[in-house]
């Protein structure tokens, strides 16, 4: 287990999640660095230590079927079976992860949900007029596949239009989560910041709507009423 520094915000003073302000979410991804021994782990335990009074891990396991089916060309089936199987594996890591830490008495309390746990009516609400602002094809669509196209040349994928804009809709789908505060449903806790592993041209899309300073219709429509956090973490050396 290592410990973790705060490289770099958005929304947000890293003072503040130091000092334990904001109750912290952590989105899982089914990528390498994930799947690293003890790197999930370590980043739970991290984020556990700094929210405010709970922490939400977020493991989306039918997402995670895009990439199977758009990359690895499975069918949607099995497509949709990886993809559970994936989350099925990150939530046992989790919970294994916070198990002994619970038990000493921590304050701070965990939920672990997948993609449909956090579709309140806002956040669906939020997501529709994202895609129906993206289907207009016009300056937000071009920003949205310059986000996809970067995180497809990123991971060294042969690129083509129509896998950048099934990247682009699956991001569309996470987006909300980092545009305004998060609630489960049936549940008043709202998770105000997120910490990941690294940023990248989707955060700073994600605050630029937030702030209203690219797109100012697509914000007012999207009702952003609460400011969101948006903070880049990496192991200590």
């Amino acid at each position: 287990m290592f410990g973790f520094e705060i490289q770099e915000t958005l929304g947000v003073a890293a003072e503040e999640i130091l000092a334990r302000g904001h109750n912290l979410s952590v989105g899982v991804s089914d990528t390498p660095w994930f799947n690293g021994e003890g790197r999930l782990e370590s980043l739970i335990l991290w984020a556990l230590e700094h929210t405010r009074e709970k922490l939400l891990v977020w493991i989306p396991g039918r997402m995670y079927a895009s990439n199977h089916f758009h990359i690895r060309k499975c069918r949607r089936s099995e497509a949709l079976r990886l993809g559970f199987v994936a989350e099925d594996r990150f939530r046992a890591r989790v919970e294994a992860a916070v198990r002994d830490h619970l038990r000493a008495g921590s304050s701070a309390t965990i939920d672990i949900v997948g993609y449909d746990g956090l579709l309140t009516p806002e956040f669906v609400y939020r997501r529709s007029v994202l895609y129906r602002c993206f289907s207009e094809q016009d300056g937000f669509y071009r920003r949205v596949m310059e986000v996809a196209d970067e995180y497809l040349q990123t991971r060294g994928r042969t690129v083509s239009e129509k896998l950048v804009e099934a990247v682009a809709v699956y991001q569309l789908q996470e987006m909300p989560m980092f545009i305004a505060p998060v609630r489960i449903i049936g549940k008043e806790t709202a998770y105000t910041t997120t910490v990941y592993p690294g940023m990248g041209k989707f955060d700073l899309l994600a605050h630029d709507l937030t702030r209203g300073s690219v797109f100012p219709e697509l914000t007012a429509k999207l009702g952003l009423t609460e400011p969101m956090g948006i903070a880049s973490v990496k192991p200590k050396d």
